[in-house]
């Protein structure tokens, strides 16, 4: 292949002519075309980011996405269980309330009026809000104020229950420590207090107690809650229960057939003390019963002619609550 170069230079023209191989040329041109073509390659490369992302990159993300998941519902878990505790509590306290309640009742003697075992009765028609208050958004109340304002009620009603129980307690000792009624059933009053003919001797003589004429073998009951102070023989009296009672006050029980009970028991009003009998100074089966205040004997008649308990506030106010 000849090349032929024509210049116009000063007027003249130059003609050169070449002699090129045709193979070479177009390996020339092809070369020039792989160059081009690499650096518009890298031209690109440069200018346009490349982002990579590796497997270890994306399985590390995975991991931590996945930690943080764990985390938030461990927190949420955590939460859920201190709710749970929460509630625990405070069904525990109200399960007591019922306890003291019910045992309320039982000592003020209103168990008809307040029965613990069922639910607070409630009820009513369903009705729909007014026109007007449809169109407000109804918003729940905030949990945990709800259960704290439960909480706080809970512990006001325990105190109170715990002060209502404190004075019903002390209002059913005062009762059982109400000296009142016979000491003996199915008896009648043989013999008075005061001044009368002695049985035996036959002359007038002062009598300390009421002789009560029963069965031999009958029940002797304690007329009030006490304490034994004394269970034995003395002279005259034969088998003697003495009791201890508040206030300074005692009971005895004497020419008994035997006693049932010894000194230091505790007895609790109509608790059987001992049997009717004549032992000590007697002429049939009959209690001499005295009570005495401050080691001062007294007339018994006041004190077993009372029919009624003493009135007790507590369980009229235990009503009214």
């Amino acid at each position: 292949m000849r090349l032929i170069l024509i210049s116009d230079k000063n007027g003249q023209r130059n003609r050169s002519t070449f002699s090129v191989d045709i193979s070479i040329l177009v390996l020339g041109i092809a070369m020039l075309c792989l160059i081009s073509a690499g650096l518009g390659c890298l031209f690109v490369k440069a200018i346009t980011p490349t982002v990579l992302v590796s497997e270890e990159r994306l399985t590390s993300v995975l991991s931590n996405s996945q930690a943080e998941v764990e985390t938030i519902r461990a927190e949420a878990q955590a939460q859920l269980d201190a709710y749970n505790v929460y509630l625990a509590n405070i069904q525990a306290r109200l399960i007591r309330l019922d306890a003291m309640g019910q045992r309320l009742t039982n000592l003020a003697g209103i168990e008809n009026e307040f029965d613990f075992s069922e639910n607070v009765g409630l009820g009513g028609v369903e009705e729909s809000l007014d026109e007007g208050d449809n169109n407000q958004t109804f918003s729940p109340p905030d949990f945990m104020q709800k259960l704290n304002e439960l909480s706080d009620r809970i512990s006001t009603r325990e105190k109170q229950l715990s002060v209502l129980q404190s004075l019903i307690v002390k209002s059913t000792i005062r009762q059982e420590n109400y000296i009142s009624g016979y000491p003996v059933k199915n008896a009648y009053i043989s013999s008075p207090y005061g001044v009368r003919i002695d049985p035996i001797t036959g002359k007038a003589r002062g009598h300390k107690g009421i002789d009560f004429s029963a069965p031999r073998g009958s029940k002797i009951m304690a007329v009030a809650a006490g304490v034994v102070t004394f269970s034995g023989v003395r002279n005259g009296y034969g088998n003697v229960v003495e009791i201890s009672h508040v206030d300074g006050y005692k009971t005895i029980y004497a020419h008994n057939q035997s006693n049932l009970v010894k000194a230091g028991d505790l007895v609790q009003t109509d608790q059987p003390i001992a049997l009717v009998g004549s032992s000590g100074r007697a002429t049939g089966p009959h209690v001499h019963f005295e009570v005495v205040r401050n080691s001062q004997a007294i007339s018994p008649i006041s004190y077993i002619t009372r029919v009624n308990k003493v009135a007790n506030p507590t369980i009229q106010m235990a009503k009214a609550e």
